[in-house]
């Protein structure tokens, strides 16, 4: 359980797809870019 609302994490993810840093296939997540996705966390 992350403790996060599912409308928030899907916003984020959102986020994270439109700027490259993620893609989603069949409910799985690939990281695309690990050093821009940890800058986005900051």
């Amino acid at each position: 359980d992350l403790s996060v609302r599912a409308e928030s994490l899907s916003r984020i993810l959102k986020e994270f797809k439109n700027s490259e840093l993620i893609e989603t296939k069949k409910g799985k997540i690939e990281i695309l870019d690990k050093e821009g996705l940890k800058k986005g966390l900051w």
